[in-house]
């Protein structure tokens, strides 16, 4: 039998969820099976933005 494609994750999404100490929590569906949740400041600026950013780009990759 052919080989199946994946289903495609849904678009990536951002939902806010209240969170604790001035917080708020974002829930992130990267792809399928595989959710990231991150808490950010409420008050987040946009230079915080790019370094996270600037972060997650300097992960390890394969």
């Amino acid at each position: 039998t052919p080989a199946t494609k994946p289903t495609a994750a849904p678009a990536a999404r951002m939902e806010p969820a209240p969170s604790v100490a001035g917080g708020v929590r974002h829930t992130l569906n990267l792809r399928h099976g595989v959710t990231v949740h991150i808490e950010l400041p409420a008050d987040l600026t946009a230079r915080e933005a790019v370094r996270l950013a600037h972060w997650v780009q300097a992960l390890p990759f394969e």
